[in-house]
């Protein structure tokens, strides 16, 4: 679909494949120093925010192949956040079952102490969701973060440390696994939350 770079201040698709984008809200900040590969964006997080990088008509986006997509980032996570904010979604957040997915900032209801990311995908009946978390990560540390979901329903959800270390979650019964939420694709917070 896109690779999109934050090395300048307002951020640009450079793929020529028709995708445009829209910031939404005064926060988001793009050509930010201090990014793992070289500049970064930051964007607030929290409950009830609306910062974000709206992906335009990604809303009529037919994923090929049925639910086969990868998204792949590097996050740096607060030592605080509020609530769980979207890193990533087509989704509605305001109830993990809607149909959609979401990757965000989120900690382990069990030991609260460190954060770390979470994917949830909505299933074709409203009440079903499934979550996928790793929570392990030190504040303000850069990690690799890689979602993949392949036609066959199996959804793999990495992180990569920089340290080498490379973990995995693999759910390999999501065929009933509904991601086309009918909404636009948006890096950030769209306020459904």
């Amino acid at each position: 679909l896109a690779y999109l770079p934050f090395d300048t201040e307002t951020p640009v698709t450079p793929v020529p494949n028709g995708l445009e984008i829209a910031v939404v809200g005064q926060s988001i900040k793009s050509g930010v120093e201090g990014g793992k590969l070289g500049k970064c964006l930051r964007i607030p997080g929290g409950d009830n925010v609306r910062e974000c990088i709206v992906l335009k008509n990604t809303e009529y986006l037919k994923l090929e192949n049925g639910n086969n997509f990868t998204a792949a980032m590097w996050v740096r996570l607060p030592p605080t956040h509020v609530g769980n904010p979207a890193i990533f979604s087509n989704k509605d957040w305001r109830n993990g079952a809607r149909p959609g997915f979401v990757i965000c900032g989120a900690r382990n209801i069990n030991n609260p102490t460190n954060p770390g990311v979470h994917f949830n995908f909505g299933r074709w009946h409203d009440t079903h969701r499934t979550d996928m978390g790793i929570y392990d990560i030190t504040p303000d540390e850069w990690v690799f973060y890689a979602v993949t979901v392949t036609p066959e329903g199996v959804a793999c959800f990495c992180q990569g440390h920089t340290d080498g270390q490379f973990y995995w979650i693999v759910d390999g019964s999501i065929k009933d696994a509904n991601l086309d939420s009918g909404m636009t694709w948006n890096i950030g917070q769209d306020g459904s939350t």
